[in-house]
């Protein structure tokens, strides 16, 4: 019996991961588009000023927070102002919550809610469009997951990490979009 029900896990387990993998590879799979609309313009023109720069375009012309406009000129300074760089800066937070959902979030909530946040965040309508797209929608995502997983910590442990987490990743949040 025990034998059984371990097998049965492994391989729920492994479901997990494959259906992980085919969600990244799949988003993945759409880095390489050539074309922006308005917004992902102006989130490429302004990557491509200095820090002092960026703040100041955001000061006159936009009402959003700085951290990911930040992210993209650090993605861009590194490997390159292009097209498939910046859906890569996009693509980047997605990933990482993939990763965090079927490592961490799975180990704490099991691996039905795993697989079900898994295709939500990879086959949702709006994850599809907003993964890959050149603005701040997949780190703003990935700073509400986890401060929703700390906050969920929180009320099991009331360990300080828990509430140290919290904030830094609401601080990540807010500071990447307003909705955040």
């Amino acid at each position: 019996m025990f034998r059984k029900k371990r097998i049965g896990e492994i391989v729920c387990q492994m479901a997990v991961y494959a259906l992980a993998l085919f969600v990244v590879v799949l988003n993945g799979a759409l880095v390489f588009d050539n074309v922006a609309w308005g917004d992902e313009a102006f989130s490429i023109n302004t990557a491509q000023n200095t820090f002092g720069g960026i703040l100041q375009i955001l000061y006159y012309c936009d009402n959003h927070p700085p951290l990911h406009y930040f992210w993209l000129k650090i993605w861009g300074d590194i490997f390159g102002h292009t097209f498939p760089v910046y859906h890569l800066a996009s693509l980047s937070p997605f990933v990482l919550s993939i990763i965090l959902v079927v490592t961490v979030i799975r180990k704490r909530l099991g691996n039905i809610p795993a697989s079900f946040l898994t295709v939500i965040l990879g086959f949702g309508y709006f994850c599809i469009e907003y993964n890959l797209e050149i603005r701040m929608y997949s780190l703003a995502f990935l700073g509400v997951l986890m401060s929703f997983y700390c906050a969920y910590r929180v009320l099991c442990e009331d360990k300080k990490s828990s509430y140290t987490g919290m904030v830094l990743w609401s601080l990540l949040a807010a500071y990447s979009h307003y909705y955040g």
